[in-house]
């Protein structure tokens, strides 16, 4: 390509010969002289435009005959002329960086390229006029994939880049790849892509830099960019593994229920991600449960942005039950948008439920559903759809760093809208004459009465929330209404038709002020809390009579616990006796059904006991090992002439050797639940029956049951302490003031061996890592009563041979697993010095002591906002008002 062609498509300054720059310059200078020695312009102002413009000039042409290594700057006129002067001098450029051996600059590189593809050398951000050098915004400039090639080898050759922002440039697959391919090792920071199409071979290409072992990414934008389920997959397997990334958008990409599985998997694995942005997207209920179990098992997750799906639309209440339990649960969710997700009346009832139980997540936006959300946090179920009609005027919800936008109707999110926690005062003599009780009424609650309490200095006052700027409000008492004298205040045009204490009054003059108090801010969360209730106040005539409440099971913590009951021993022992190989040593009918009925008496305690014994196997499938048995029957003082060690061995090899090999959780090399039970029966056999002391085997388990046995395997009934200890009143009082710790900890010590898809529950593994984080060991507590109480605590299972239930710990089972663990090791309150030991300390009390250590492996943010409970907390969980007469 000529000069003279590349200088067509030039502005002016680009086709002049730099040879006749000087000339030019000076020449004009010198006619505008002549021009305007007759006039009298402010020649202070000229003379700096000259100057500046020489400057100009006459840097760029010494810059042109330097090496272009030496050009480093992308920003500014110097690089706007170093951009053309490059260009004008191209070929000869090229040939001298290849004679000097030195890397071409990005501008070189880049336009190069534009040589070679005969286009117009657009910079594309190359270089540009003003902004950080470290930064790429060419967003909506349709580059298109002509230019991709170009860009991306400009791109290339660039040191170092923290954002690029290619959204809406018409890049396509092939283009999008290119782009990204030329950003590993640049040390990124956030890319922008939105707006673009991402195909497969993009998507492995930043899967690569995600990959990358020193990445620095960490705000990814795949706004409406096609991307495909098995893409979606794709990155979300990424995705769960990355530990810098902390904002991820995948808004606007059709992404439907099979999707959303992918999605809880990264929400569950991932702990780093702070921001999920997956708005106008097509996730439905079943979708939505996904991602909420995920959330119910994140501890990271600070935004989300759910508006706009379907999370309501199949008028099932799961999905609403799901969020519910994960708001619940979540301590970490500060920011969330459900917005125009067309949940119905009865869905927002149980969305209710589990919002008054949060006091954390600081911004909910609810538009388009059948709800509205109060200045407290507090959500209403109405029986319209919210704002549909005015869904064209929608505002998402803003990023944590963002400015809030002004906006008529308020959205009561804390988050967007920069809430302010302020004191309001009424000081007697100083505000007014009004007495106690006095109560505030806000514009933003409707003006409806919120009591103020007296402190101690005698001021009547509260801390709360409330929106910023000017803010109208007035006061009141059991009198009528009154105006602050400490604040401006005004007369309204249309008065307040206001009841206060079932009088209605006409408010004309109001209070307004800006409060100026601390703006909120999630990096440093003010005290006060969402969804706390005012304090309310009650007339001494109207004070309210409580009544004891009777406790029940059914009530408490434990109605979710399958108790033991007879039938359930006939089950397993049915099961267990099934699958023993007593008919091969009892062969006759009479005698094998009289085994039976005597072995089914004594089921009980020698399935306890076979929970104590086993649990000492170490390992996660539970068993009997042989150290175990022979000290459990030395204990009895079974051995003697009749009976030695060595015929316990054969015994041993007879009963544990398995031959069905389905039976996958029978370890093999330990006795399983079945096998016990035969080899008493076998001792009882060779001890008595061979040798005459007994005719049959029925008689023999008898007698080796009542001369040996009997003392020991009544001590292991673990229904003995649950009964007395543990299933009463006041452990229950105790788990459920602490239960925010006993869900956490489950929470954080769960779920890893649990399959895609399947209820999280606790192993083996997981109690014993949590035990041992607690520091919940101690002399009374060895790391061996840490398997002997998970043991104990789970729930009877038929099937332990080829099911696995029985090692998995649901969350009911895992409360008892703790208070036995917490009984046993009877640790001293944290502050305490020296532990307490006796019986003389109830379980309640040593349980209660437990949770201090537990609350050491809880997440920070409960840390922070946990009270723990006292005895007025205990009084009103015990008491309720007395129904009136």
């Amino acid at each position: 390509m000529s000069i003279e062609a590349r200088n067509f498509k030039l502005p002016l300054i680009g086709r002049i010969k730099r040879s006749s720059i000087d000339e030019s310059f000076s020449s004009s200078l010198t006619h505008r002289e002549k021009r305007n020695s007759t006039q009298s312009p402010p020649k202070i102002k000229l003379d700096i435009k000259r100057q500046t413009l020489r400057k100009l000039f006459l840097a760029s042409r010494e810059a042109a005959n330097k090496s272009l290594d030496c050009q480093t700057t992308r920003v500014g006129p110097h690089a706007k002329l170093e951009y053309f002067d490059c260009y004008l001098n191209l070929p000869s450029l090229c040939q001298r960086h290849k004679f000097e051996q030195v890397e071409d600059p990005p501008s070189l590189a880049y336009l190069e390229e534009v040589d070679k593809e005969k286009l117009n050398p657009k910079p594309f951000g190359i270089v540009k006029r003003k902004g950080p050098e470290s930064s790429i915004d060419i967003h909506n400039y349709s580059m298109g994939d002509n230019y991709a090639n170009a860009f991306s080898e400009g791109l290339g050759h660039l040191k170092e880049i923290d954002i690029l922002n290619v959204r809406e440039n018409r890049l396509s697959e092939f283009g999008s790849a290119r782009v990204i391919s030329k950003l590993s090792n640049k040390r990124i920071k956030r890319i922008i892509l939105a707006g673009n199409i991402i195909g497969t071979q993009a998507v492995n290409t930043l899967i690569e830099l995600l990959n990358e072992k020193y990445s620095q990414l960490k705000h990814l934008d795949l706004e409406n960019t096609k991307l495909s389920e098995k893409h979606i997959g794709k990155i979300c397997n990424c995705v769960s593994e990355n530990k810098t990334l902390s904002s991820l958008s995948l808004a606007r990409n059709n992404i439907g229920d099979e999707s959303a599985k992918f999605i809880r998997e990264m929400i569950r694995y991932n702990q780093q991600l702070r921001v999920l942005d997956l708005h106008w997207n097509n996730i439905r209920g079943t979708g939505g449960i996904e991602i909420f179990d995920g959330i119910n098992q994140n501890d990271g997750l600070q935004q989300l942005d759910l508006s706009w799906n379907a999370l309501g639309r199949n008028h099932n209440i799961e999905a609403a039950s799901a969020l519910s339990h994960a708001i619940q649960t979540n301590t970490t969710l500060l920011h969330l948008d459900i917005s125009y997700n067309s949940f119905t009346s009865k869905e927002c009832e149980e969305l209710t439920n589990g919002l008054n139980q949060n006091h954390t997540l600081l911004g909910l936006h609810v538009y388009g559903n059948s709800c509205t959300i109060n200045s407290r946090g507090f959500l209403t179920p109405t029986s319209t759809n919210n704002n549909f009609e005015n869904s064209h005027h929608f505002r998402r919800m803003t990023h944590f760093d963002a400015q809030a936008h002004k906006k008529e109707e308020r959205l009561n999110c804390w988050i967007c809208e920069k809430w302010e926690e302020v004191t309001i005062r009424w000081i007697p003599g100083v505000s007014g004459t009004l007495e106690e009780p006095i109560f505030l009424h806000l514009e933003c609650d409707e003006y409806k009465p919120e009591y103020l309490l007296k402190n101690s200095q005698g001021i009547y006052e509260t801390t709360r929330v409330i929106p910023p700027g000017v803010n109208s409000f007035f006061f009141s008492n059991l009198e009528g209404p009154a105006v602050s004298l400490e604040f401006s205040n005004e007369t309204i045009d249309i008065p307040l038709q206001i009841k206060i204490q079932e009088k209605a009054y006409k408010i004309t003059y109001i209070n307004r002020h800006d409060f100026k108090g601390i703006p909120c801010d999630i990096k440093d969360i003010f005290n006060s809390k969402p969804r706390e209730e005012a304090p309310s106040y009650i007339p001494r005539e109207m004070e309210t009579e409580y009544e004891r409440i009777v406790w029940t099971v059914p009530q408490s913590l434990f109605k979710n616990y399958d108790f033991d009951t007879e039938n359930k021993y006939m089950d397993g022992f049915e099961f267990d006796f099934r699958h023993t190989r007593i008919p091969n040593f009892v062969k006759k009918p009479e005698d094998l059904e009289a085994v039976k009925e005597y072995l089914k008496k004594i089921y009980k305690d020698l399935r306890e006991t076979y929970r104590f014994l086993s649990a000492g196997s170490g390992s996660e499938i539970f068993s009997i090992t042989s150290n175990s048995l022979l000290d459990f029957l030395n204990q009895a003082s079974v051995f003697d002439d009749h009976f030695s060690i060595s015929d316990l061995g054969v015994l041993w090899n007879s009963v544990n050797s398995q031959t069905n090999k389905d039976q996958i959780y029978n370890s093999g090399n330990g006795l399983c639940r079945y096998e016990f039970i035969e080899i008493i029966a076998r001792i009882a056999n060779d001890k008595y029956v061979k040798h005459k002391i007994v005719s049959n085997a029925a008689e023999g388990i008898e007698k080796l049951t009542n001369d040996h046995l009997l003392p020991i395997i009544t001590l292991y009934d673990t229904n003995k302490w649950r009964l007395e200890k543990y299933v009463c009143e006041d452990v229950d009082l105790v788990l459920k003031a602490y239960k925010p710790i006993l869900d956490a900890v489950y929470k954080r010590y769960s779920g890893k061996k649990a399959l895609p898809g399947q209820k999280p529950f606790m192993s083996l593994e997981e109690f014993r890592a949590l035990c041992n984080d607690a520091n919940l060991q101690s002399s009374t507590f060895a790391a061996r009563e840490v398997d002997v109480c998970y043991s104990q605590s789970m729930m009877t299972q038929i099937d332990d041979l080829y099911q696995k239930r029985h090692l998995e710990m649901s969350f009911i089972e895992y409360i008892e697993a703790v208070s036995r663990a917490a009984y046993l090791a009877n640790l001293p309150k944290i502050g305490d010095e020296e532990t307490v030991e006796g019986e003389e300390v109830p379980a309640c009390k040593r349980i209660e002591n437990a949770m201090g250590y537990l609350l050491r492996v809880c997440p920070q943010a409960l840390k922070d906002t946990f009270v723990p409970p006292t005895e007025e907390t205990y009084r009103k969980m015990m008491y309720r008002a007395k129904p009136k007469s």
